[in-house]
């Protein structure tokens, strides 16, 4: 039996997964290609992002989902649903696990998020939506680039 909620390999999956990302579609990238890491020991067969799937084994799930849902610090809401590899059933440690690890995977989509919000704002007014002058800048020198 376990001691901790952390999995083995869950530091080699963090060092798989960038630090910051561009965008949520792009986290999920990584993430599609990290989880493959833990999947084994998390005896995981499918995963899914809101209504994306991020990850499906090869040998199938079973349908018995199990569903995290987090708040995001923007005010919405990120769901994980998680199911188990074909004819494997998770005990509560294996849900503990399950959850720590989404819970770890929240806080990555939501710092993706707030990384395109700070990009978007810091070229254009919060309240009108404009470009600022600085976004005003860059997009005359894109145009003057053509």
């Amino acid at each position: 039996m376990r001691n901790t909620n952390c999995p083995k390999g869950f530091f080699e999956f963090c060092e798989c997964l960038p630090d910051i990302t561009a965008s949520q579609d792009e986290m999920a990238v990584q993430v599609e290609k990290a989880i493959r890491v833990i999947a084994d020991e998390l005896h995981l067969g499918k995963m899914d992002y809101q209504n994306l799937t991020i990850f499906k084994h090869e040998d199938g799930y079973d349908d018995i989902p199990c569903i995290h849902d987090f708040e995001a610090a923007d005010g919405g809401n990120i769901r994980f649903t998680s199911y188990p590899l074909k004819n494997c059933q998770w005990d509560d440690e294996d849900k503990n696990t399950l959850y720590f690890v989404t819970h770890y995977l929240m806080l990555l989509y939501d710092r993706a998020n707030y990384t395109k919000m700070l990009k978007k704002t810091s070229v254009t007014d919060p309240l009108t939506e404009l470009f600022n002058s600085v976004g005003i800048k860059d997009y005359l020198t894109e145009i003057s680039k053509q």
